[in-house]
């Protein structure tokens, strides 16, 4: 966990190497919800709310506050009578892959294909430790991996996906 203020369209970030603790992430972001204008009660039950998806989950995630005018943009609130001063604080997350992860799910969509079945079981339960992060992952890979093998590996994977949940094949391609 780590807190960065100040972040512009083009910020890289750098991960802190040790780990923390759930406590600690609840904690600053709580803060920093007050910080934001939240009571301390209102953030403590916004942390209390989101901490599954917040923290529970494995993955990488960037957590932000959006602007108060960003806020009524997307969310129009009109209440009447008029409050003398209202406040709302909305937070947007994003789940992110760092190359190291990405790296890993390359491996993954490799050794699906491999001839070692003790391989392919590993992969395959990887893959379902990743949950609901699996198939944007693969998608990623597929779309910008660095190696052209695990690329194709996770676009065929995907396809195998896609079909699972119904979804038609697409015509082959018109050479």
């Amino acid at each position: 966990f780590a807190r960065y203020d100040s972040l512009g369209p083009e910020t890289t970030l750098t991960l802190p190497a040790e780990g923390s603790d759930l406590p600690d992430w609840a904690a600053a972001v709580q803060r920093a919800l007050v910080s934001e204008g939240l009571f301390e009660k209102e953030a403590a039950a916004m942390v209390r709310t989101w901490q599954d998806q917040w923290f529970m989950e494995p993955g990488t995630r960037v957590l932000y506050s959006l602007p108060q005018a960003e806020t009524d943009r997307l969310l129009p609130l009109k209440l009447t009578p008029a409050p003398r001063e209202m406040l709302r604080v909305m937070i947007g997350r994003l789940e992110v892959l760092t190359p190291e992860q990405e790296k890993r799910v390359e491996k993954v969509a490799l050794n699906l294909g491999a001839g070692d079945p003790a391989a392919r079981r590993a992969a395959a339960d990887e893959l379902r430790a990743m949950g609901r992060f699996a198939e944007p992952a693969l998608a990623r890979v597929a779309q910008v991996g660095s190696n052209p093998e695990a690329q194709s590996a996770a676009k065929a994977l995907l396809r195998e996906s896609l079909l699972g949940k119904g979804v038609p094949a697409a015509p082959p391609a018109k050479h």
